[in-house]
């Protein structure tokens, strides 16, 4: 799980509508009945994201619709036919979804079925939180490309691991179908490797990044 840089580009209308409540201490209106920039909102943070599960790095869209020209005086032109994206917008601490449901820094693009069916409404901890200040993957987990699992940096503490091994479980890191499918990612990525066809730029805006990056560090590939 990367570092996610939120910085709002593009969905203008809607960060200047979000810092007026702000500014004006108004409460956010209803998240399931309020639609007015869930586009907004949606496809920003795929952009942010790159396209992929801000948690669990399966694609969610590809990147050519998250470019500059899809925004149109700060709000994304949205065509249903031509955009097409998977992905629930999931709210990272589910007790600020009742006032605060359109809340900026609290909001990311995963996968259907990790949102509600993994996730859903349990307790979260921000060590693992993607956009926090001091996140670092490195700092945190450790990938066993031998089981396909992240598991917590041996580097914390014995309370810090505990903290990072239950958020890896409640962000469905290595839950059922990601696991397979990023079983058959490391799979063919070591192929290349031990026969020497691996080529950098051909896994640029591919899924599974940061189990690329640990496998290249274990391997001393730069």
């Amino acid at each position: 799980m990367r570092k996610i840089d939120k910085s709002i580009l593009f969905s203008t209308v809607y960060k200047t509508w979000l810092e007026d409540l702000k500014a004006n201490n108004k409460l956010h209106p209803s998240y399931d009945t309020y639609r007015k920039y869930y586009n907004d909102v949606k496809f920003e943070l795929l952009r942010c994201q790159l396209g992929l599960c801000a948690y669990t790095e399966i694609e969610l869209c590809e990147e050519d619709i998250l470019t500059a020209e899809n925004w149109t005086n700060g709000k994304y032109d949205f065509d249903k036919e031509a955009t097409q994206a998977s992905g629930h917008i999931e709210h990272f601490d589910p007790k600020l979804k009742p006032k605060k449901g359109w809340l900026w820094t609290n909001l990311f693009m995963v996968d259907n079925h990790i949102n509600t069916p993994v996730k859903g409404t349990q307790e979260v901890d921000d060590i693992m939180k993607p956009d926090a200040d001091d996140y670092d993957p490195k700092d945190r987990l450790e990938f066993d490309s031998e089981l396909n699992k992240y598991i917590p940096s041996a580097n914390k503490t014995p309370e810090e691991q505990e903290r990072i091994k239950k958020m890896v479980k409640v962000l469905g890191l290595n839950y059922g179908h990601i696991s397979r499918k990023r079983k058959s990612f490391i799979k063919t990525l070591k192929e290349r490797i031990e026969t020497d066809t691996f080529k950098p730029e051909a896994y640029e805006g591919e899924p599974f990044p940061t189990a690329l990056a640990f496998i290249l560090s274990e391997k001393n590939i730069d």
